[in-house]
């Protein structure tokens, strides 16, 4: 017996398998399948009767539309993760090109701030500095004129002085003359004392810097002005403990503690107390130094507020005195480096505040000082 078969839909024509029995397959689509079977004997014609065998192949599970949804759900999943991944990925360097970005505006801002405040710096300084040689050429035309005049009027007062003593010795006339020698002689006082404040401010001598304790110069202070006033105003000390000591011209400074409490004593109306401070104030940054305020306030009537502007220049007085005791206060603290300003409020005192650097005047300061003063005594001798 010879035998051909047949696969709907997957062979196009019978397959002769002569003798054999078996027919093979491979890789065959899930489905419904019909296999169709006819024989012959020897070399005769194929029957019309034929075997027919109709089967179900079920598919592999990787060959399911379930399958098929989930592999595709699952490349959908991982291309949106990759896709979320990716945009994550995106999203964090902008972010961090955002933080790059905004750290640099703002060292850039921080960096321009510094500019600007050295700018600034810079400009308060060369202003400071053109103030200051203002002043100084100002001050050294007021020393030449003012030590010229001094010296001229001196020479009467000597000779006043001299008359005035011979008055008074005048054996005939000496009783009788004593009421007006004692105004003559109250008068040429005066103006001796005025002529001494105006060679003082003509010809300050140079400073004599050495270490200073704060704290026993106000009291030095309060006894050389009890000295000359009694106790007829209230006086109170406040120093702190730990006062580092301040390179100054004792004297000097002595000189200005004296004259802002004198000042007080003047020109203060209803005056009951004097406090003097020294507390210490510490450096701000590297290249501040630290400094020591002094004050010296009083609880009498205020200046008034269109005098405080002028209160430092020379020869400015509101009636009294010379107009010459706070200009040679300025310049001493100037001399040491340091700032002095005043705060007043009618009817509530005054205060005068200075601010001494502890390691006294710059050389450099030191040094125009005493070449200034090098100078008037030079002019004052030609």
């Amino acid at each position: 017996m010879r035998f051909r078969y047949r696969l709907e839909g997957l062979d196009d024509d019978w397959v002769e398998a002569g003798t054999r029995r078996m027919a093979y397959y491979a890789h065959l689509s899930p489905g419904d399948h019909r296999f169709r079977v006819t024989a012959r004997s020897g070399e005769g014609p194929w029957g019309d009767a034929e075997a027919v065998l109709a089967f179900r192949l079920l598919p592999y599970f990787y060959q399911t539309a379930w399958f098929y949804g989930a592999c595709v759900l699952g490349a959908i999943l991982i291309a949106g993760g990759g896709f979320r991944v990716r945009i994550h990925q995106v999203r964090a360097r902008e972010r961090e090109l955002e933080r790059v970005v905004l750290d640099r505006t703002r060292e850039l801002s921080e960096a321009k701030g510094a500019l600007e405040e050295s700018n600034r710096t810079l400009e308060r300084r060369v202003e400071d500095a053109t103030r200051v040689i203002k002043e100084k050429e100002r001050m050294a035309a007021y020393g030449l004129m003012v030590a010229s005049v001094a010296h001229e009027v001196r020479h009467p007062i000597f000779a006043l002085q001299a008359a005035s003593y011979l008055l008074r010795t005048d054996t005939k006339d000496g009783a009788r003359l004593a009421p007006q020698v004692d105004i003559i002689e109250r008068e040429i006082g005066r103006m001796a004392g005025l002529m001494d404040d105006l060679l003082e401010f003509a010809r300050p001598a140079a400073l004599m810097l050495a270490p200073a304790d704060p704290g026993s110069l106000l009291a030095q202070a309060v006894e050389t002005y009890r000295a000359e006033h009694g106790d007829a105003v209230a006086i109170v000390v406040s120093a702190d403990d730990d006062l580092p000591a301040v390179v100054m011209d004792r004297d000097r400074i002595l000189q200005v503690l004296v004259n802002l409490m004198d000042n007080a004593q003047k020109h203060a109306r209803d005056l009951r107390r004097i406090t003097l401070f020294a507390r210490t104030e510490k450096a701000s940054s590297e290249s501040d130094r630290s400094r020591v305020r002094l004050a010296v306030a009083n609880d009498g009537a205020g200046i008034p507020a269109e005098s405080l502007p002028h209160l430092f220049d020379p020869f400015y007085t509101t009636g009294r005195g010379s107009g010459l005791g706070l200009a040679i206060v300025r310049r001493i603290i100037t001399d040491h480096a340091g700032t002095i300003d005043v705060e007043s409020r009618p009817e509530a005192g005054t205060t005068f505040t200075v601010l001494l650097p502890v390691a006294g005047p710059a050389p450099a300061d030191h040094a125009d000082s005493a070449a200034g003063s090098a100078a008037r005594d030079g002019a004052r001798r030609t």
